[in-house]
């Protein structure tokens, strides 16, 4: 993590009397010697895709107002699913 906010509190839970992360810092010299965050979850932003083309293909001519709004949603819905697919394969 680049910013000391972002992880300072889980360094105050880690830390211990004889070592004051937050003061000192620390370096694992391996992955076994990362010390380990047990109630931290980060969340990695690795794309932004514009889809609005797609909501909007979902809205034929003559649809009514409910109707053009149940397809945005209906797209909108079938988006966010295919997003989660995608992203456990990451």
């Amino acid at each position: 993590m680049t910013n000391q906010h972002v992880g300072s509190d889980m360094l105050l839970k880690l830390r211990t009397q004889a070592n004051n992360l937050l003061k000192y810092g620390f370096i694992a010299r391996s992955n076994d010697a990362e010390l380990k965050c047990p109630d931290v979850e980060l969340n990695v932003l690795w794309e932004i895709k514009d889809v609005t083309a797609d909501v909007f293909a979902a809205v034929k001519p003559g649809m009514s107002a409910a109707e053009t709004g149940i397809a945005r949603r209906m797209a909108i819905a079938h988006i966010e699913a295919s997003v989660g697919k995608s992203t456990k394969d990451a």
